[in-house]
C-alpha cells in the first residue's frame, strides 16, 4: 500500500535534505509544516510527517498523536505503517489535512489538548522537546 503521493514524497525528501545539510553545518533543523497526515482510524493514532531521511527514504520524521501515549516527535518507518499490524487496522492518508502550523506548534497544541483532557500517560514521562 502506498501511503504518499509522488508530490508528497518529493516535498518530504526536500525537507529532509535541507535539514541534513543544516546538520552538517551544525545548525539547528528548520521546523517545517507537516506535509501529510497519516491516520489509523481503528486505534485513533495519527502521524503528521514533515520530512524523510534522504539517506533512508523509508524513515520519516513527524509527530505521533496516540490516544494512549503522550504526543511525541518520532522517526517512523513508512514500510511499517503501510501494512496492517496485529489487527490494529490500516494506516491511510488524510486527504482533508491542510497544516496551518509547524510540526513543533502542532506538537505543543497536541500536548496541551492531551493534558487538558487529564489523560494519564502510559509512559512515566511526557515531555515536549520544543
Amino acid at each position: 500500500m502506498r501511503l504518499l503521493s509522488a508530490s508528497q514524497e518529493r516535498r518530504l525528501l526536500l525537507n529532509g535534505l535541507f535539514n541534513s545539510l543544516r546538520a552538517e553545518r551544525k545548525v539547528a533543523p528548520k521546523d517545517f509544516r507537516p506535509i501529510v497526515r497519516l491516520v489509523c482510524r481503528q486505534t485513533g493514532t495519527a502521524w503528521l510527517l514533515s520530512e524523510l531521511d534522504p539517506a533512508n527514504p523509508d524513515v520519516a520524521v513527524g509527530l505521533r498523536e496516540d490516544p494512549r501515549r503522550c504526543p511525541r516527535i518520532v522517526r517512523v518507518r513508512l514500510s511499517t505503517l503501510g501494512r496492517k499490524r496485529n489487527g490494529q487496522g490500516a494506516v491511510e492518508s488524510d486527504k482533508r489535512f491542510h497544516p496551518r502550523k509547524t510540526l513543533q506548534e502542532h506538537a505543543a497544541a497536541a500536548l496541551t489538548r492531551w493534558r487538558a483532557m487529564g489523560i494519564r500517560p502510559v509512559r512515566r514521562t511526557c515531555k515536549h522537546s520544543g
